[in-house]
């Protein structure tokens, strides 16, 4: 449900734009020097005024945006977040230890996860995007839903917090927004070579089962940058770009993200 409003306090304008729906991205323009908050939870907020705000795959429909000017003067919105409906996805055929990893193969995924969550520690908490606008970041069948529950090999698995676009390999990946490269894995046991973009204000792009990288750690970034290409690396039954949109732990949907994005702007 795309949302957008503006309140004008008796001090400046507060813009919030977006998805307000399970999985939406939404951009705010606030007074600089007043502090956002979601629930009672600290909302990142740029220097120039700047933050997102994003809801999870199970978000409730009744959230409160609170403001607090720098006069110290308070205000309180309410957010009605759209509900949405997932499906189950049924995937067979592939390899045994991809489902269920041996205790070598869980010691791996450790590692790696831990490697994870010390790159998204990192994130820029200033703004790195160019504009705020996300694009489509390859070309290919939507394979793979946001918020789909997967059974893999018959097996319960978590939700599928992601879209899957399919396309031969080779095929070309580019960076869905302007950023710097954050992380860069050859080989992950479940999501093979693997890239990460910092777009700052704690929001990251992730690309997944890549066949090939041409991009390497610091790197700076535009949108439509190639960074690989398509490929089946890690735990696929065929060659296809899994593309998440996270901000700080929360997974977004990105291709709400892409529709809502392409009508907002802000100024840098």
């Amino acid at each position: 449900m795309l949302c957008s409003f503006s309140v004008l306090s008796s001090e400046k304008n507060l813009s919030v734009k977006g998805d307000l729906s399970q999985g939406g991205l939404v951009v705010g323009k606030s007074p600089i020097g007043t502090k956002i908050k979601l629930n009672d939870k600290n909302i990142l907020v740029s220097p120039k005024g700047q933050f997102f705000l994003g809801f999870t795959h199970t978000a409730k429909p009744n959230q409160v945006l609170k403001a607090t000017f720098p006069s110290g003067k308070t205000a309180e919105y309410m957010l009605n977040i759209k509900q949405r409906d997932y499906h189950t996805q049924y995937i067979e055929g592939l390899s045994k230890r991809k489902v269920l990893p041996t205790p070598f193969d869980l010691k791996r995924i450790k590692k790696e996860n831990i490697a994870l969550r010390k790159a998204f520690a990192r994130l820029s908490k200033t703004r790195l995007m160019k504009d705020i606008k996300f694009s489509w970041p390859t070309e290919g069948t939507i394979t793979g839903s946001y918020g789909t529950s997967r059974v893999l090999n018959g097996v319960p698995k978590k939700a599928h917090l992601a879209v899957d676009i399919a396309n031969p390999v080779g095929t070309i990946v580019h960076a869905a927004a302007s950023g710097k490269i954050l992380f860069v894995h050859e080989g992950m046991f479940f999501n093979g070579k693997t890239v990460i973009i910092d777009h700052g204000l704690n929001l990251a792009s992730v690309y997944i089962h890549l066949d090939n990288i041409t991009v390497k750690l610091g790197d700076l970034v535009n949108k439509g940058d190639d960074i690989g290409a398509i490929g089946r690396t890690g735990r696929t039954t065929g060659p296809h770009l899994h593309w998440e949109l996270r901000l700080g732990r929360i997974k977004l949907d990105p291709k709400l993200a892409v529709e809502s994005m392409s009508r907002i702007f802000f100024e840098p």
